[in-house]
């Protein structure tokens, strides 16, 4: 099979023929259709996240089951799946609450094991998830996290009709909360630097827009809340500026949800988060469960996806979709490798 493997931070991938995976009794082997690229794959190729090398990156994966395994009882060869990208245990105490994302051992398909930049890919059968016949491999791909991530976070916050809901960042996972908090029923508020990004978060949800390079966003949200602040306020950037907004813009007793990943120190005065009673959460990645909830909406239509998918590339041209995220070039907001 070919695929683009990964050997060193600030080197590009490499399109090798390797052979394909043998799996075992329990996976099953995947012929991937689509890959979408993820801020996580900018992380790799930075050096900023560590991991086994050689690897195949690619993390959102969706594709036709090809070989099951002796012991694979749900899934027949030629089913369309996505698969969950964590591999969790299923045994430790926050897998057994059902909190498999953050599972005690922890690991990642395209992060710390091979992953979907390839013609076939080998996954656990509790990975996978089938796809509704009215959902594309593309919109699969990406609903494993580009819109998994914010509806978890979007859960988290228990996020309700008639709250006031401010995002900070609509780029390939804001912009999906701010659909799915207007689903909810919330007033939500976007906040980016980027006008095209906030032009479609309008067009997706958003009642305001606040393009943060000419107004600051938090006086904006004291004056539309009359001087009170928001409800729940979501950072989907991973900066120290954009968290501290984030938590500077919510009301006492509010919500601050953090999401976006950030590697910098973030130096915050705490009394204001204790006198104020705010509740302030990390949210990471989903749940297989999310997985599945966000399947239904995209097979219901309830999420537009018309607009979430801006660049396709061939498996040869990763190289080209990785630059294309990381230096964002036309505005990307999901970028998808098709196979």
């Amino acid at each position: 099979m070919k695929a683009m493997r990964f050997y060193e931070a600030g080197k590009p991938l490499k399109l090798e023929d390797l052979p394909k995976p043998t799996i075992s009794s329990n996976e099953v082997l995947i012929n991937v259709k689509a890959v979408g690229i993820c801020g996580s794959d900018i992380h790799i190729i930075h050096g900023e996240t560590s991991t086994p090398t050689p690897i195949i990156l690619g993390h959102e994966i969706a594709g036709v089951i090809s070989e099951v395994g002796n012991n694979v009882k749900t899934f027949n060869v030629g089913d369309r799946v996505c698969v969950d990208s964590i591999i969790f245990c299923g045994n430790c105490v926050n897998c057994m609450s059902g909190r498999d994302n953050i599972c005690r051992k922890w690991a990642l398909y395209g992060i710390h094991t091979d992953g979907g930049m390839a013609e076939y890919v080998k996954v656990r059968e509790i990975n996978c998830i089938k796809l509704p016949e009215n959902v594309s491999f593309e919109e699969g791909a990406i609903a494993t996290d580009a819109i998994a991530t914010p509806y978890h976070a979007i859960k988290r916050a228990k996020i309700s009709v008639s709250d006031f809901v401010v995002i900070y960042g609509c780029g390939g996972l804001g912009i999906h909360a701010v659909q799915l908090a207007n689903l909810c029923g919330a007033k939500v508020v976007a906040v980016d630097v980027i006008e095209e990004r906030l032009d479609l978060a309008k067009k997706l949800g958003a009642e305001i827009a606040i393009n943060a390079k000419e107004v600051d966003p938090i006086k904006e949200v004291m004056s539309l809340t009359n001087n009170v602040g928001a409800d729940v306020a979501m950072e989907f950037v991973g900066s120290p500026i954009t968290l501290e907004k984030t938590l500077n813009s919510v009301r006492r007793g509010g919500k601050a949800v953090l999401v976006g990943l950030s590697g910098e120190p973030l130096t915050y005065d705490t009394r204001k988060i204790v006198r104020g009673e705010l509740d302030v959460m990390g949210s990471y990645a989903f749940c297989k469960r999310d997985i599945e909830e966000v399947l239904n909406l995209i097979s219901s239509r309830k999420l537009d996806l018309s607009y979430s998918v801006t660049h396709r590339f061939s498996l040869e041209d990763a190289n080209l979709a990785l630059e294309t995220l990381d230096k964002k070039i036309g505005n990307p907001i999901r970028i998808v490798i098709t196979i």
